[in-house]
């Protein structure tokens, strides 16, 4: 009987149609191809969704940077600038929910621009404040990805975030007031410049003149002096860090002059007087330049409008030659009633102006002078003339002034406002006889009771006497409009006008004869005083004078702020 032939299941021969499909080996490599096709397709849809969130967050940050930009100049506004950025690039209008406006203070309080970058990024923007400076404005989108949506139902935002400021700055400058040029004048203030810097200046009234009624452009003046010393053009810093010379300020106030067209001076009187500094003051110098002005706005380019005093540049630049508290040379000077020998020294020149935000400070010089004044006129007493000398110690101690505050409700600079605390100059004066080498110290030098009458011990008159004038403070607000004449004066309350005068008035004499004290000197005291007296006024105009000549007003500071830009915005995270 023939065997029967058992059929396989169907789970059987599923099953081994499974095995045999993995022993064969026909149809690998199209296998295997699907494989890499898919796995490609799954990379490029990757890279897809990496490239759309990319492009999205490029897109989003540019116009986070200049939606706040433009909209941290102006408040009031700032919510319809950042919707006019927008919609200007063609974003969706309702961006997730975005745009987000935050206002906050930078630098966080408590910390200054140079100090806050030892904070964390995210810790630097403080949200709210007291006075909000900064705007920071998210942007949020979610963009339409690939791979992504193809197998969830989820979505992927992108944020942009920019945080700018803005920084208004000022120009702030002092000045020790308008000066009206006359010979006199003209000749104390040669005197007192050829002392300080070693050579003679012989300077006319005319160039006086025409020096202090030129006010040039502060960034056209430093651009061509940075084309004059090899610095590359609009490098602020790098010009203001120069060691320059008289012949090279000369050269560059010059060539700004000629390209000013809203030059307003007498260009002929200017260019005259600023050749013959050119042709006298050759050998003078290094002046660092960082000493008589100073730039620290982020972006000094914007200062185009700002403007500097030519008679302020080179008072200024005078005393920065001699920044190294170097002595003077002697200068004589004739007055009406005798003849007065000078020395000065500068202790710390003067800053005459500054251009940033707030806390930018300017001063006047800190000085001092030794005079000694010789009058014509003897003492007679019993029919012998005694010659007088009289030592004067004159220390200046500066002026100064700082701004603030700086208010910008709006980017026109007729709304703003800048507020200074300014302090008028203190005057010390003595009677008193120090060695003149050691003027230059920084710290007082050590004096004696002079003798201002001598004869080998027959006669011999001691003189003291001190005069000193208080600093006055003042809290100062300045409003449009921003120019040139825009400055105030603050004054001390004392009697300045006649300091030396004052001075003399009250000495206290001490006469001796043959080396005994006279019990009453009554008679000689009276026959001294109108001498002394006498020379006061010609003395107190030659030192009104020579004090001008550094900047210095005797118990006067003229206060200028005028320049403003309030526009001044910047990313600063």
């Amino acid at each position: 009987m023939a065997k029967m032939r058992r059929i396989p299941s169907v789970r059987r021969r599923f099953g081994s149609a499974l095995l045999g499909f993995a022993r064969s080996r026909s149809g690998n490599v199209s296998i295997i191809g699907l494989a890499i096709l898919l796995t490609l397709a799954a990379v490029f849809s990757a890279s897809l969704d990496v490239g759309v969130l990319y492009t999205t967050k490029r897109k989003l940050q540019a116009v986070a940077d200049m939606a706040v930009l433009k909209a941290v100049t102006d408040p009031g506004r700032a919510e319809d600038l950042v919707a006019d950025v927008i919609a200007a690039n063609g974003l969706s209008g309702d961006l997730a929910g975005s745009p987000q406006l935050t206002w906050g203070q930078f630098p966080h309080s408590g910390y200054t621009m140079d100090t806050v970058t030892s904070l964390p990024i995210a810790d630097r923007f403080e949200i709210g404040g007291a006075e909000a400076n900064a705007l920071q404005v998210s942007i949020r989108e979610i963009p339409r990805l690939y791979l992504v949506n193809m197998f969830f139902d989820a979505s992927v935002p992108v944020v942009a975030r920019a945080t700018s400021g803005n920084f208004p700055f000022t120009q702030l400058s002092i000045r020790s007031g308008a000066l009206a040029f006359d010979s006199d004048k003209a000749t104390a203030f040669n005197g007192v410049l050829s002392g300080l810097l070693g050579t003679s200046v012989a300077l006319s009234v005319l160039n006086y003149d025409g020096l202090a009624g030129a006010d040039i452009r502060l960034i056209g003046f430093l651009d061509a002096l940075a084309a004059g010393t090899g610095v590359t053009a609009g490098d602020y810093d790098a010009v203001l860090q120069e060691n320059v010379t008289f012949p090279e300020i000369a050269t560059a106030a010059m060539t700004e002059i000629g390209a000013d067209p809203d030059f307003s001076g007498d260009a002929n009187a200017a260019t005259t007087a600023l050749q013959q500094l050119f042709n006298d003051l050759g050998t003078v110098g290094p002046i660092p330049l960082g000493d008589v002005i100073s730039l620290d706005a982020e972006k000094p380019e914007n200062a185009a409008a700002a403007r500097i005093n030519l008679l302020d540049l080179f008072l200024a630049s005078s005393q920065a030659a001699n920044a190294e508290h170097g002595l003077t040379t002697e200068v004589s000077v004739p007055i009406a009633g005798g003849l007065v020998s000078m020395r000065a020294a500068v202790i710390e020149p003067q800053k005459f102006s500054a251009i940033g935000g707030v806390g930018i400070r300017v001063e006047t010089s800190q000085i001092r002078l030794f005079l000694e004044v010789e009058p014509t006129q003897a003492l007679s007493l019993l029919g012998v003339d005694y010659g007088i000398r009289i030592p004067l110690l004159i220390e200046g101690v500066k002026g100064e002034a700082t701004v603030t505050d700086l208010s910008c409700p709006t980017p026109l600079p007729a709304d703003a406002s800048v507020s200074v605390a300014a302090s008028s100059t203190a005057l010390q004066t003595s009677v008193i006889d120090i060695d003149p080498t050691a003027l230059g110290e920084l710290t007082t030098p050590v004096g004696q009771v002079p003798e201002i009458v001598s004869a080998g011990g027959a006669l011999t008159v001691t003189a003291t006497g001190q005069a000193n004038f208080g600093q006055t403070t003042s809290n100062l607000v300045f409003t449009a409009p921003f120019d040139d004449n825009n400055y105030q004066t603050i004054s001390t309350s004392d009697p300045v006008a006649n300091a030396t005068a004052s001075l003399f008035g009250s000495l206290t004499y001490n006469v001796t004869a043959l080396g005994i004290p006279l019990v009453t000197n009554a008679m000689v005291v009276g026959a001294l005083s109108p001498i002394v007296d006498a020379v006061a006024p010609d003395v107190d105009a030659l030192l009104d004078d020579a004090l001008q000549a550094f900047g210095i007003s005797v118990g006067n500071v003229d206060v200028g702020v005028p320049y403003i830009r309030c526009s001044n915005p910047m990313l600063i995270l």
